[in-house]
Protein backbone atom coordinates (compact mmCIF):
# COMPACT_ATOMS: atom_id res chain seq x y z
CA UNK A 1 0.00 0.00 0.00
CA UNK A 2 1.20 3.46 -0.72
CA UNK A 3 1.23 6.24 1.54
CA UNK A 4 1.34 9.70 1.48
CA UNK A 5 3.99 11.80 2.33
CA UNK A 6 2.71 14.11 4.90
CA UNK A 7 -0.48 13.30 7.35
CA UNK A 8 -1.68 16.58 7.73
CA UNK A 9 -0.89 20.41 6.93
CA UNK A 10 -1.30 23.78 8.89
CA UNK A 11 0.18 27.29 8.41
CA UNK A 12 2.26 28.72 11.29
CA UNK A 13 1.54 32.74 11.20
CA UNK A 14 3.67 34.44 9.27
CA UNK A 15 3.36 31.91 6.34
CA UNK A 16 5.39 28.54 7.55
CA UNK A 17 4.08 25.84 6.40
CA UNK A 18 4.02 22.22 8.72
CA UNK A 19 3.45 19.33 7.69
CA UNK A 20 2.80 16.15 9.79
CA UNK A 21 5.29 13.36 8.54
CA UNK A 22 3.41 9.99 7.74
CA UNK A 23 5.31 7.05 9.18
CA UNK A 24 4.23 3.23 9.53
CA UNK A 25 7.10 3.00 11.64
CA UNK A 26 6.09 4.92 14.24
CA UNK A 27 4.67 3.19 17.38
CA UNK A 28 1.15 3.57 18.37
CA UNK A 29 0.93 6.50 21.07
CA UNK A 30 4.26 8.23 19.85
CA UNK A 31 5.33 11.42 19.32
CA UNK A 32 3.99 13.18 16.08
CA UNK A 33 6.75 14.71 13.95
CA UNK A 34 6.34 17.75 11.99
CA UNK A 35 8.60 19.36 9.40
CA UNK A 36 8.91 23.22 9.02
CA UNK A 37 9.57 25.04 5.82
CA UNK A 38 9.29 28.91 5.08
CA UNK A 39 7.77 29.08 1.36
CA UNK A 40 9.15 33.21 1.69
CA UNK A 41 12.42 31.59 1.72
CA UNK A 42 12.46 29.52 -1.63
CA UNK A 43 10.77 26.64 0.90
CA UNK A 44 13.61 26.44 2.90
CA UNK A 45 13.83 23.40 5.76
CA UNK A 46 12.73 25.74 9.14
CA UNK A 47 13.22 22.62 11.89
CA UNK A 48 11.28 19.93 13.25
CA UNK A 49 8.66 20.43 15.87
CA UNK A 50 7.46 17.25 17.89
CA UNK A 51 4.23 17.08 19.30
CA UNK A 52 2.19 14.73 22.19
CA UNK A 53 0.19 12.09 20.39
CA UNK A 54 -3.21 12.96 20.18
CA UNK A 55 -2.69 16.98 19.82
CA UNK A 56 -4.37 18.71 16.88
CA UNK A 57 -2.56 22.23 16.27
CA UNK A 58 -5.49 24.64 15.55
CA UNK A 59 -3.34 27.91 15.94
CA UNK A 60 -0.01 28.43 15.39
CA UNK A 61 1.98 31.66 16.29
CA UNK A 62 5.17 33.10 16.48
CA UNK A 63 6.51 31.25 19.83
CA UNK A 64 3.40 29.03 20.72
CA UNK A 65 0.74 26.12 19.11
CA UNK A 66 -2.89 26.02 20.18
CA UNK A 67 -4.62 23.22 19.33
CA UNK A 68 -6.37 19.89 21.37
CA UNK A 69 -5.27 17.23 23.01
CA UNK A 70 -7.75 13.73 23.98
CA UNK A 71 -6.69 11.55 25.95
CA UNK A 72 -6.91 7.47 25.71
CA UNK A 73 -10.95 8.14 26.54
CA UNK A 74 -11.42 10.43 24.05
CA UNK A 75 -12.01 13.13 26.24
CA UNK A 76 -10.35 16.84 24.82
CA UNK A 77 -8.50 19.33 26.35
CA UNK A 78 -7.27 22.66 25.19
CA UNK A 79 -3.61 22.62 25.13
CA UNK A 80 -0.91 25.80 24.34
CA UNK A 81 2.93 24.81 23.78
CA UNK A 82 5.40 27.44 23.47
CA UNK A 83 7.63 26.79 20.43
CA UNK A 84 11.40 27.24 21.44
CA UNK A 85 14.27 27.39 18.66
CA UNK A 86 16.59 25.21 19.45
CA UNK A 87 20.22 26.49 19.86
CA UNK A 88 22.56 24.93 17.05
CA UNK A 89 25.52 24.20 19.67
CA UNK A 90 27.67 26.29 18.55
Amino acid sequence: MTLPPFKALALQEGGKVWREVYDSAIAEGAPTRWIVTDPSIRGDFGGIVVLPQGFRPYDIGRDYVLGVWSDELGIEFVRMYDLIEASSGG
